[in-house]
């Protein structure tokens, strides 16, 4: 199953929920998972590309949960990753030039 299949039936398999009924609360949270998925379906297929065995790779549970600790420990921690620190020179001077 490749695609909107799998992505979909990941998504099911282990669905963010809250108890809300307001549907901004649920898209949002419908936008995380539908992203994180499409991020785990990504890292199988880089994974495959550089010839990593497939036991070796990251189940979608164990992603899910390693993605929500790096976010906790970056929110606590007080880090912001803003575009000027990730630009280079050369990323500058052509943001610059328009």
């Amino acid at each position: 199953m490749r695609g909107v299949g799998l992505c979909d039936r990941m998504i099911s398999s282990y669905q963010m929920s809250s108890q809300t009924r307001k549907w901004t609360v649920c898209t949002m949270l419908h936008f995380v998972d539908l992203s994180v998925t499409n991020s785990w379906i990504q890292y199988c297929a880089d994974s495959h590309a550089n010839g990593r065995a497939r036991k070796e790779t990251i189940q979608y549970l164990d992603f899910k949960l390693l993605l929500a600790e790096e976010m906790i420990t970056q929110a606590q921690s007080g880090e912001s990753h803003q575009i000027d620190e990730v630009m280079s020179s050369d990323d500058e001077e052509i943001y610059s030039s328009k």
